[in-house]
């Protein structure tokens, strides 16, 4: 039986520049264009329960939308989607051959391949990919017969933490997926986008833990970059109110 580490995919692995999900589909509404698509999209998510087809099956319902439109939507979202991926690199650059992922999402398991990819991930894994069976359990009986777990790491703590030790596994939280304490003072004070910027570096660092030149990085992108831009915005400001 091959013995593995196992990983979340979702603010585990690869994040958005926008750290709530929903807000691709605003960037779909704006871009595609297509007024009221947010809403529309979130109700088709809430009564369906399967993949990405299944939710625009029922966009298309409500909607009133022709299989060709509504198609050509889909591969919208996705393609959207993909230009905001990114990797979080401390755990990406944990993952080794051999190693599971695991993910419930809407995506098929070929989309989340394509995410994985264009976040720069070249282990050689297997993928498990459900609607719910890491929230409910019900994928860890299928991982179970042919790998044997040493760890799961995932930023949930029912689905990547309680729902794993059930089947004796060792599990760890991470959490800094999460808006730092100074980010969420920004993101609070009306600057999102500062806030999303932050993050989006502090989770690129590409060193190790608690090494000098993470540390560094983390200072860079907490610090030194927010109060260079906001000295920057200000300057601009000045000038324009002085016709400098």
């Amino acid at each position: 039986m091959h013995i593995f580490r196992s990983y979340d995919v979702f603010d585990t692995l690869v994040a958005r520049l926008h750290k709530n999900p929903s807000s691709v589909f605003q960037l779909v509404e704006e871009k595609y264009p297509f007024p009221g698509f947010s809403t529309l999209r979130q109700q088709a998510e809430s009564l369906t329960k399967g993949d990405l087809k299944a939710i625009y099956a029922k966009l298309q319902e409500l909607a009133n939308l022709s299989s060709e439109e509504a198609n050509k939507l889909r591969l919208f979202e996705i393609e959207t989607d993909l230009q905001t991926i990114f990797p979080i690199m401390v755990n990406m650059n944990k993952v080794q051959d051999g190693d599971v992922l695991v993910s419930d999402t809407y995506y098929t398991k070929e989309e989340v391949a394509a995410i994985l990819k264009k976040a720069g991930l070249t282990k050689k894994i297997e993928l498990f990919v459900s609607y719910d069976g890491k929230f409910t359990g019900s994928i860890w009986p299928t991982i179970l017969k042919k790998y044997k777990p040493l760890s799961h790491l995932g930023d949930n703590p029912h689905s990547d933490i309680d729902v794993p030790k059930r089947y004796g596994i060792q599990t760890e939280l991470f959490s800094a997926g999460n808006y730092s304490l100074l980010e969420e003072e920004f993101f609070f004070e009306k600057q999102k986008a500062l806030a999303d910027l932050m993050r989006f570096l502090r989770l690129l660092n590409p060193y190790q833990e608690n090494t000098t030149h993470f540390l560094v990085w983390q200072e860079q992108a907490e610090f030194n970059v927010p109060i260079l831009v906001l000295v920057s915005l200000f300057l601009d400001k000045y000038c324009c109110e002085h016709s400098l």
